[in-house]
């Protein structure tokens, strides 16, 4: 499934981000690895609203399709069935668990203001992290 970047699917206060298709362009360039080291963080056991059924995988890998897990210093992360939801003050930015693989496979360069929001975030879970998903006026359900 392909969105551009920072843009909006059916919520202004939610913001696309890493959702790569083979077929349309993307920015590449190199991630700090605090950014990134944070991003397996938390994507490790994510929060998310809705949990959607199946799959995804990489249609940029022109034969495997991706991992099904990223494995990175210890941590096991599970792709392309997860969602990582990362609020600011006023929206939240929603990347795909994929993010990880595009970043360390095909050199995707996520925008700047997500890698600051990912640097921001509460920790996964946490009080501080439902208050900032909260506060965006987004729902959080019973998760």
């Amino acid at each position: 499934m392909w969105y551009e970047d920072l843009t909006s699917e059916s919520n202004p206060r939610l913001r696309m981000v890493g959702w790569l298709e083979m077929g349309h362009t993307f920015s590449q360039g190199a991630v700090d690895e605090i950014v990134f080291r944070k991003l397996v963080e938390l994507l490790r056991d994510p929060w998310q609203p809705v949990v959607a059924g199946g799959f995804y995988s990489c249609t940029l890998c022109r034969f495997t399709g991706g991992p099904r897990y990223f494995e990175w210093n210890g941590t096991r992360v599970e792709m392309g069935c997860t969602n990582l939801y990362v609020p600011t003050d006023q929206l939240v930015y929603v990347a795909p668990s994929m993010i990880l693989h595009y970043i360390d496979a095909h050199s995707y360069l996520p925008p700047m203001k997500f890698c600051d929001a990912v640097m921001l975030c509460p920790v996964m879970r946490s009080i501080e992290y439902l208050k900032a998903v909260r506060q965006t006026g987004i729902s959080i359900g019973n998760r």
